[in-house]
């Protein structure tokens, strides 16, 4: 099922691809002691359908969420990584590094991301949301794209 506020491209609601447990180790600020953080990262993949009159090229990789990390129902939105500085450089990536793919009129592209969080999460929206860091170079599209929500119940 699509959903969108997009004129030109629709997001399908998530599919979960699997759920990993992660620790990392931390050190309390005030205490100094280390403590163990335990986190679940959850990867989900999309589709991104083409519903215009005309071909579009999106950004499947380079994706990074934002977005709370303890709610349980939660909304994020998928952003394309911010520019790389080298000095007073930037860094350029290359088109197969943000895995460019041209959808015809009523094609669609998956994307995978991963959120990690510190609990189970019930449902999640995503607006898919790629800004041009390269001033127009890829011709890939921009604009915001929202998912109908995925919910956990339906999942199991």
């Amino acid at each position: 099922m699509l959903a969108s506020y997009a004129s030109d491209l629709t997001m399908s609601a998530p599919d979960l691809v699997g759920i990993k447990e992660v620790t990392t180790k931390h050190v309390d600020n005030q205490t100094g002691q280390p403590f163990d953080a335990h986190w679940k990262d959850y990867t989900f993949r999309s589709l991104l359908k083409n519903i215009s009159d005309k071909p579009i090229t999106v950004t499947t990789e380079q994706l990074y969420t934002s977005g709370p990390t303890s709610k349980k129902d939660m909304q994020i939105t998928l952003k394309t990584s911010p520019a790389v500085l080298a000095g007073d450089s930037q860094v350029i990536p290359s088109a197969s590094e943000l895995r460019l793919v041209t959808i015809n009129p009523g094609e669609s592209a998956a994307i995978e991301f991963r959120h990690r969080v510190n609990r189970t999460i019930d449902s999640l929206i995503v607006t898919y949301s790629p800004e041009d860091h390269f001033n127009g170079r890829f011709g890939f599209w921009t604009g915001s794209a929202t998912s109908l929500p995925w919910k956990a119940q339906e999942n199991k």
